[in-house]
């Protein structure tokens, strides 16, 4: 009875198949290998399109490409290839680097492009020491010299501050890679043009700031970089919208962001520097249509009228980029799922009623919404299917659905890569636990995914990163399967060994003296930094490239230095209504063998002003911050003096020319003493020198000749901004001198004094400025060592050197004004009130004999250094003129261009 009814069972089973046949589908995942960072791996799906970015260069524009990528992740579209050029390369290039569009939106606000990219002077003013400053304070012009035939400079900006800024950038970011950009998060490639035979050349390896500022070298702006035996220019020039170079480095998508500068109007064409860019311009722009031909999708944001100089108005630049992009970001993202399905299937599948036969986890419940599924398709099922395996968690993913009459049975067969049970990081002091159980809290007791830990030790690096630890990498990763445990080892940074290259003149203790870290020291980008300010301030270098390598687990940090002509021909000059025009020429050898000492020669004069100075001076002694300067000089000067002149009227005074002498000095000196940071020094200075003083027409001055040994202790502090406008800082020289007899000198006497200036501002258009002087001087102090008042700089209303005296007290308060429009230049409106006076003997001074000042300037900020007209008057208060106590002087005109010597 029971083998019948097993029987009848059977044949019911089949009847029942016959009449309701079943319809199985299987999805299968084609599988890649993608590479990760950190040496990690991972198999995605073939399915999907490979999306490369093009993104082009444009200057200030190119920043606009920040706000794009915001729009473009917004609907989920991220590259699997970056292809940039210039600006394109760098913003490629450190998104690739893995900086979020947050912090890239961050960088490109906080940095300042006007300083990185500004056609004057490379260095920070407050990067050089004091005696540095005063040299490069009074050139207009400079030029490199090889023997006496002078070097004259490729471009306008040598790019070192952008070098460097962009060196700390990359090494400041989460993912490094040295040997191949294609271990960064995405593929990365950036354009340059050889400037020896105009072919493009695509970097995808080495330095990643080089690279970038390769790319970026814009003509006649940023000086070339030599790449190897490359000399590397702007990539604008053979491909400034990168398309064709995207498809041929893997892309099937290829999205292209142009941001580039439409040419010039025919009203704009005013100036030849203009025409000049029309004229490069006209072949990019030809060359931009022919690449953006083969792109499939085009990204061009409206930027309004802003121009590639525009680096002022990022905000609303990257704004622009963001609100343009989204409409083209909403339509690329349908064109990618249009793909996508396509490779899935041709034909699309309707199901019904689909119930998942599997308990599913939390990740697909996600995906799948539920355990049953009204309706979908077989696309959907695989897009889902795909989704669940880029997690990495699974070791295989597939499904089967059985169709059978309405009902509809999805069956996922996985399995699952080991769970990790603990991790164990190896070679970690610097980061808290609290920091790694947070980043790591999404790893632990889940299975191994090579993508969850590449997105957590990208987090781990930042961090590192934020504590300033910059060469913090990830030696190592092992996952045990047997034991189910995670080991990293991490390299905290230190470094190894150091290594200089490219010094084939300057001793490797100049350059490495300059570095505030040693072998042996943690890598901090703050050290970096300064290291390279350091460098760079030392005027030795073209460009300084630091980057790091492993050998056999050490860290090998490598500056390759690409060498200046050391020797400078400066020219200056000052043209005024005292002393005329006088010319300034400073030749010297700032590297003399190779010791980074100077050997400089000085001429500054003119008919009634001329000194000449031989000078050797070393601003570091060996690995100190001792300095030192020998000089032999001889001085002379014609100065006019003055007295009153009767007036008729006592509410007025006025001052005439009472002859004129002539002041001489020369002889030997030598100061040694020490550097005070970047900011300041302390020098005693040893001196031994004739001072004479003879007349040249009718002066009542006696002449004099002396030998005059001294000993003189100074110390100078300056912090100003820049010159000849600064907008903060401070200014403070002080010193005590003396001479006697006993030294060798035919005259004793001591003297001593200090000048103190304070520039400050709420914003750049208003700086006031307070000084002050005050001097004192015993009753044996000769005329040539005296304290000087008058003229345009010192006091509104007197002439230059109107008034000496062995005392002396100098107050005065400036109002600057920088006017919002320029006229031809930068320009500023000056106002001074002077407050002082000479005394001849301190038994003399008396308050009541202080002199008031008052006047204004036009300056203006010119190419061949400042031009200012003034208009100032000196005036008295008086005690016997009660009803008008004011006596008024002279009203005096000033001009002057140029730079005091």
């Amino acid at each position: 009875m029971l083998k019948s009814l097993k029987i009848i069972l059977v044949c019911l089973y089949f009847v029942s198949i016959s009449t309701f046949p079943q319809t199985i589908y299987e999805f299968n995942i084609p599988l890649k290998e993608k590479q990760l960072p950190f040496g990690l791996k991972t198999q995605i799906s073939a399915n999907k399109p490979v999306i490369g970015f093009a993104l082009s260069g444009g200057g200030a524009r190119g920043i606009a490409q920040v706000g794009v990528l915001r729009a473009l992740e917004e609907y989920q579209i991220f590259p699997d290839i970056i292809v940039g050029t210039s600006m394109g390369s760098i913003v490629g290039g450190l998104y690739s680097a893995g900086y979020s569009v947050d912090e890239l939106d961050t960088i490109a606000r906080k940095t300042n492009w006007n300083d990185l990219l500004t056609l004057n002077r490379q260095s920070n003013r407050r990067d050089f020491f004091v005696d540095q400053k005063v040299t490069e304070d009074r050139a207009v012009l400079t030029l490199r010299l090889d023997g006496l035939n002078p070097v004259f400079p490729t471009s306008f900006n040598d790019g070192q501050k952008l070098s460097n800024y962009l060196n700390i950038l990359t090494f400041d970011a989460p993912i490094h890679s040295q040997r191949n950009f294609d271990l960064l998060k995405n593929k990365f490639r950036a354009v340059c043009t050889n400037l020896i035979d105009g072919s493009p050349v695509v970097l995808s390896g080495g330095s990643l700031s080089k690279a970038l500022r390769a790319s970026s070298s814009v003509t006649f702006f940023l000086a070339p970089v030599k790449y190897d035996s490359l000399t590397l220019v702007d990539g604008g020039l053979v491909a400034n919208v990168p398309v064709e170079i995207t498809k041929q480095t893997g892309a099937d998508l290829v999205v292209a962001v142009d941001v580039t500068s439409p040419l010039w109007s025919e009203k704009e064409l005013n100036y030849p520097w203009i025409i000049a860019d029309q004229i490069v311009s006209i072949p990019m722009r030809l060359v931009n249509r022919r690449q953006l031909e083969y792109a499939d999708f085009i990204i061009s944001p409206e930027l309004n009228d802003f121009t590639s100089a525009d680096f002022g108005k990022v905000d609303s630049l990257i704004l622009l980029g963001y609100e343009n992009s989204v409409e083209y970001a909403s339509k690329l993202r349908a064109i990618i799922d249009s793909i996508y399905t396509n490779n899935i299937s041709e034909e699309e599948i309707v199901f019904r009623n689909v119930s998942i036969t599997d308990s599913l986890t939390e990740d697909e419940l996600k995906v799948f919404g539920s355990n049953f599924i009204e309706k979908t398709s077989n696309i959907e099922i695989q897009k889902k299917l795909e989704q669940l395996f880029e997690t990495g968690y699974y070791k295989n993913l597939s499904a089967t659905l059985v169709n059978d009459s309405d009902i509809n049975k999805l069956t996922l067969n996985k399995s699952f890569n080991q769970k990790v049970k603990d991790i164990v990081l190896i070679g970690v002091s610097l980061i808290s636990s609290d920091g790694i159980d947070e980043i790591f809290s999404d790893i632990k007791g889940k299975p191994y995914s090579s993508v969850k830990l590449s997105e957590a030790l990208t987090k781990l690096m930042s961090l590192y990163r934020k504590g300033g630890y910059s060469l913090a990498e990830i030696q190592e990763i092992s996952f045990d399967e047997e034991t189910n445990i995670l080991k990293i080892f991490v390299d905290e940074g230190i470094i190894s060994k150091i290594i200089v290259e490219g010094n084939n003149r300057t001793s490797e203790r100049v350059i490495t003296r300059e570095l505030p870290f040693s072998e042996g020291d943690f890598f901090k980008i703050i050290d970096v930094e300064n290291g390279l300010k350091n460098l760079r301030s030392t005027g030795l270098f073209e460009s300084v490239d630091i980057s790091v390598y492993d050998q056999n687990g050490q860290n090998i940090l490598l500056i390759k230095v690409d060498e200046k002509q050391t020797g400078q021909l400066r020219v200056g000059y000052r043209l005024d209504n005292e002393y005329r025009f006088q010319l300034g020429l400073d030749i010297r050898e700032e590297n003399l063998f190779g010791t980074g000492t100077e050997l400089g020669f000085i001429f500054f004069g003119g008919i009634r002003s001329r000194s000449y100075i031989l000078e050797q001076k070393a601003n570091r002694i060996f690995d100190t911050y001792f300095t030192y300067k020998i000089n032999a000089f001889y001085k002379l000067k014609d100065i006019f003096n003055y007295k009153d002149k009767p007036m008729q009227t006592d509410s007025r005074f006025s001052r005439e020319n009472n002859g004129k002498y002539r002041q001489i000095n020369y002889g030997v000196s030598l100061g040694v003493g020490t550097q005070v940071g970047r900011f300041g020094n302390l020098i005693l200075e040893g001196k031994y020198q004739t001072d004479k003083i003879k007349n040249t027409q009718l002066s009542p001055v006696e002449p004099y000749e002396y030998k005059n040994v001294s000993f003189r202790i100074s110390s100078t502090i300056d912090t100003q901004d820049k010159l000849p406008y600064p907008e903060n800082g401070i200014y403070f020289n002080g010193f005590y001198e003396t001479a006697q007899t006993f030294l060798g000198g035919n005259l004793s006497y001591t003297s001593f004094g200090f000048e103190y200036r304070n520039y400050f501002s709420s914003d750049p258009r208003h700086v006031f400025a307070p000084k002050i002087i005050l001097g004192f001087a015993d009753k044996t102090t000769p005329l040539g060592q005296q304290f000087s008042l008058g003229g345009q700089e010192s006091f509104y209303g007197m002439h230059e050197y109107e008034f000496r005296g062995r005392q002396i007290f100098l107050a005065s308060l400036m109002y600057r004004y920088k006017v919002p429009v320029k006229i031809f230049f930068d320009t500023y409106f000056k106002f001074r009130y002077d407050l002082g006076t000479t005394w001849a003997e301190q038994e003399q001074i008396k308050f009541k004999d202080l002199r008031h000042g008052i006047g204004g300037a036009v300056s203006f900020d010119t190419p061949i250094g400042p031009a200012e007209f003034a208009v100032g008057r000196s005036f008295l208060f008086r005690k016997d003129l009660p009803e008008n106590p004011i006596s008024w002087g002279d009203i005096l005109f000033y001009f002057s261009i140029g730079y005091y010597y």
